[in-house]
Formats: C-alpha cells, sequence, structure tokens
C-alpha cells in the first residue's frame, strides 16, 4: 500500500460498500472486511508445468522471506481484483498483464485471531508462454523463480511458502491440475 491509498470495505456477503475506503490500520484486527488478489502465473515446461513464484523480501510485513503467488496485493477503493493484479504485477515485478487472459479460479474468506485482516481472497491463474524477466520495483519482492507444481506442492509440506489456509493451497493445487 502507498501513502494515502485507501482500501475498498466490503459486506459481509461479498460486495462492495461503494464509496467506502479506509487505511490499512482502519482495517486492522476489526470487523471490517477488505479484499485481496492473488495471481498465480504458470507455464508448460516440457512434460512439466511451473508456477513463477515471487520470493517475498525480508523487508515487508507479511511473510517475509516466504515464497508467494507471483503477485498480490489488496484492492483499492474502486478497483476490481482483475484491476488490482495489473497494478500488483507491475508495481512488485514489473511485467505487464492482458487483464482478458486472466482465469478465475477460487476466492475464500479469511477470518479467525491468527489473520491480522478479515478479506476475501480472490484468486486468479494466468498462462505465461517463454520466459518473464522481473524488475523489482517496490521492495515487496527480492526474487522470482520457476518452480515446478510438484516443487510448489513440496515446499507447502515444508512451510516454505507464504501462510495460507491448506484449503487455500489445495484449491489452486487443484486448479493447476485441470491445465
Amino acid at each position: 500500500m502507498h501513502d494515502g491509498e485507501l482500501w475498498q470495505e466490503y459486506r459481509q456477503n461479498g460486495e462492495p460498500l461503494y464509496g467506502v475506503g479506509h487505511s490499512r490500520a482502519e482495517f486492522a484486527n476489526n470487523d471490517k472486511l477488505c479484499a485481496t488478489a492473488h495471481l498465480w502465473i504458470w507455464r508448460h515446461n516440457g512434460a512439466a508445468k511451473e508456477v513463477f513464484l515471487q520470493k517475498r523480501s525480508m523487508k515487508v510485513e507479511v511473510a517475509p522471506g516466504k515464497y508467494s503467488a507471483t503477485a498480490a496485493g489488496h484492492l483499492n477503493l474502486g478497483e476490481t481484483p482483475t484491476g488490482t493484479l495489473v497494478r500488483e504485477t507491475t508495481e512488485e515485478i514489473g511485467i505487464a498483464i492482458d487483464p482478458s487472459r486472466l482465469w478465475y479460479a477460487f476466492s475464500v474468506r479469511q477470518t479467525g485471531p491468527m489473520h491480522k485482516y478479515r478479506e476475501f481472497k480472490h484468486v486468479y491463474l494466468y498462462e505465461y508462454e517463454g520466459d518473464l524477466k522481473a524488475n523489482f520495483n517496490d521492495g515487496e519482492a527480492e526474487s522470482v523463480e520457476w518452480v515446478s507444481v510438484e516443487n510448489l506442492k513440496n515446499m507447502f509440506d515444508n512451510g516454505d511458502l507464504a501462510r495460507q489456509t491448506s484449503a487455500y493451497y489445495q484449491q489452486l493445487f487443484a486448479c493447476l491440475d485441470k491445465f
């Protein structure tokens, strides 16, 4: 989040409260609901399927040093999940994506005492052909790498991935297995 940005607030049924946004601090540890969008870029590399992972910087508040989705971020006031992914992918790793090629995978609701923010997480996949070169624009990512889906599953088992529920990762693996 950059200074002055407001996150979109949501109703309990998942609908945005149009025109209602708050700062990050106003969402922390209370009943207000916000939303995030997560992008997992993947490709076929011969017989293997690979995912383009971001390794989080040690300077960030959330999941420092852990591997994470290719890009992710909170929805700003009036923003859509796909708009957020276009913005965040450019901000975090310097890659432009075509929003018409995003494939909606699933959404989950995150609540409970172990989470600082109560939020809806919207997860998307994006097939990419070839290699990607990342630029680390905002300091959230320290590196990126292609990892096979099998290695991604092992990273989940070993606790190397950013904290999400096991249901989140099981749904992600099921979606990746469809392609």
